[in-house]
């Protein structure tokens, strides 16, 4: 039976991927699938079987290695949380907040920095300084002049989901890289703010590497969690990692304590930016808030 990745799904209608002769069958799952409570994601790896020239049905699929809820799908190696270098204007909060979301719920993918639309305004320097102690790989890129940054190299034989912000250039990079036209959309002028475009998550293969998926997701405008309590919070700050077990307190919560590691490391291996966020998810988390 031919293996193929799931690259879309939409109304019960699966776009398989076969690798093998480089085409893309249209599969229904079979009927066993909702019996036991198992619905294909897109990411998955099926086995199928093939009923005509282009469609066929889905027979087994493969363990999955990570299941992603928010964009809905599986078997990710990469996450890129896609932040633009200008309209519509980006907030480091929201960045910061999704890399903890983000490394949450996949603890074992690997989590990137993508900077659209660099031709507008060079802040990789900055970001690289604020995100590069907490072990982010940063990429600059620029769709209109097509560079990346080595971004190609970091994702060839991988799986990725390019997630951000609706208008934040999503669309436009994933263009780029993968020689497509999906569609894409101007600033609302009234708000300066992306109009959805992407509606349902979807593999593009990239024709740089084989077996390398970029996946473009829904965007999203914000983003909440509650399960998240105050004395963990510090472990989703990777450059706090190291100094966590050094603290004179054991219960140290890295505000106002005497002979915190990760106060002596502020300013140095953990970045100002990151530290003040620490402590202002920290207080939101303490008072019942929910991080956004």
């Amino acid at each position: 039976m031919p293996e193929g990745r799931i690259i879309k799904g939409v109304g019960g209608r699966y776009s398989v991927y076969v690798y093998e002769e480089e085409k893309i069958y249209t599969c229904q799952a079979c009927g066993r699938f909702r019996a036991i409570g198992v619905k294909p994601l897109v990411g998955d790896t099926a086995e199928i079987s093939i009923t005509n020239q282009d469609e066929g049905y889905i027979l087994e699929l493969a363990e999955r290695k990570n299941e992603i809820i928010r964009p809905r799908c599986a078997n990710i190696d990469i996450i890129a949380a896609v932040f633009p270098a200008a309209k519509p204007e980006g907030s480091l909060a929201m960045l910061d907040t999704f890399l903890i979301f983000a490394s949450k719920q996949t603890p074992n993918a690997e989590i990137v920095i993508c900077i659209t639309k660099c031709e507008l305004n060079p802040v990789a320097e900055l970001m690289r300084k604020i995100y590069a102690p907490a072990g982010y790989a940063v990429f600059e890129t620029s769709a209109v002049n097509k560079s990346f940054d080595g971004l190609e190299t970091a994702l060839a034989g991988k799986t990725s989901v390019f997630a951000g912000q609706s208008g934040t250039g999503k669309s436009s990079l994933i263009n780029a890289l993968c020689g497509l036209s999906l569609e894409t959309n101007t600033l609302s002028r009234k708000i300066e703010r992306g109009r959805h475009t992407t509606r349902h998550t979807e593999l593009f293969p990239a024709p740089f590497a084989e077996k390398t998926f970029i996946a473009d997701a829904p965007g999203f405008s914000s983003f909440s969690y509650n399960d998240i309590k105050k004395q963990d919070l510090a472990y989703f700050f990777p450059e706090t990692r190291p100094f966590l077990n050094s603290c004179v307190y054991t219960d140290c919560a890295h505000i106002t304590e005497d002979g915190c590691a990760v106060k002596e490391n502020v300013g140095t291996v953990i970045h100002e930016t990151r530290y003040e966020r620490y402590k202002q998810f920290y207080y939101e988390i303490a008072k019942g808030k929910q991080i956004r």
